[in-house]
């Protein structure tokens, strides 16, 4: 079984992000990066979210689903 090696060094990154707004209602939770794609976007696990964000949320998603 031959091991994957990377071409190059791994390091450990966190960071605080501010970018989620729409129609002057802020959302605010914890989350993970599980995959970003070049021009497309990426997609978010959220692992930590307060009842009220996640309302705001949902209302979001709804909105797209709607459209």
């Amino acid at each position: 079984m031959q091991l994957e090696r990377h071409r190059a060094r791994r390091y450990s990154f966190h960071a605080s992000v501010e970018l989620i707004s729409h129609r002057s209602e802020n959302f605010e939770a914890l989350g993970k990066v599980t995959y970003a794609r070049s021009n497309t976007g990426m997609g978010i696990l959220f692992t930590r979210i307060e009842p009220h964000d996640q309302s705001v949320l949902d209302k979001w998603i709804a909105e797209l689903r709607d459209q």
